[in-house]
C-alpha cells in the first residue's frame, strides 16, 4: 500500500496446498487440524505440512506424538557449511512445541506461535539425527509455555522457549 501499511495477509493456511513440483507427494491435509480431535491425527496433520515433511521429520515414538520428533541432517536441512542450517531447525522446533502443546488444547483451538527464543549451542554435521522434544511448561486460557531442546545424540544443539497463543479453530 501506499502509505506503508500492510495489505490484508493471505489465508493459505485454510485450505489444501497442491504438491509443490511435479513428482512430490501432495499436501492433502488441512494447514490447521480443523474438527479433529485425536491427538495421533492432530500430530499427522502437523508432520504432513509441506515444509516438516520436506525435512524429513517423524514421530519419534508413533506411539506417543508428545515424545518429539525426529530428523536426519541431510537435504533442505543443510548450510553452506555442511551442517543443521538452523532455519530448517527453527521449523522442527516449533513443531515440538506443538506436538508437546496438543493434549492441552481442546478440539476446537489450535495453538500459533508468538513468540519464541531460541538458544543455538552446538552444530549438527550431515548425517546426524536430530531429536527434538518439547514439555509444555504451562496454559493459561489463551496462552501456552512450552520449552524444547534439540539433541544430536547426546549433545544439546538448541534450546528454544516458545510461547505460544491459543486460537478457535474455524
Amino acid at each position: 500500500m501506499p502509505d506503508g501499511r500492510v495489505g490484508p495477509v493471505p489465508r493459505v493456511h485454510a485450505g489444501v496446498r497442491p504438491a509443490q513440483r511435479a513428482g512430490s507427494r501432495a499436501f492433502t491435509g488441512r494447514w490447521h487440524a480443523r474438527h479433529v480431535t485425536d491427538l495421533s491425527a492432530r500430530a499427522a496433520a502437523a508432520l504432513a505440512v509441506p515444509l516438516q515433511h520436506a525435512l524429513g521429520a517423524r514421530l519419534a515414538d508413533p506411539a506417543d506424538p508428545t515424545a518429539g520428533v525426529v530428523f536426519p541432517v541431510a537435504g533442505l536441512a543443510l548450510n553452506g557449511a555442511g551442517g543443521l542450517h538452523a532455519g530448517a531447525l527453527a521449523g522442527i522446533l516449533e513443531l515440538a512445541g506443538l506436538l508437546a502443546a496438543l493434549p492441552e488444547l481442546g478440539p476446537d483451538e489450535h495453538a500459533v506461535t508468538h513468540a519464541i527464543a531460541t538458544q543455538l549451542v552446538a552444530a549438527a554435521p550431515e548425517g546426524a539425527e536430530v531429536t527434538v522434544t518439547g514439555t509444555l511448561d504451562r496454559r493459561t486460557r489463551r496462552l501456552v509455555f512450552v520449552t524444547v531442546a534439540a539433541t544430536a545424540g547426546e549433545t544439546v544443539i538448541a534450546r528454544a522457549q516458545i510461547t505460544k497463543s491459543v486460537v478457535a479453530v474455524r
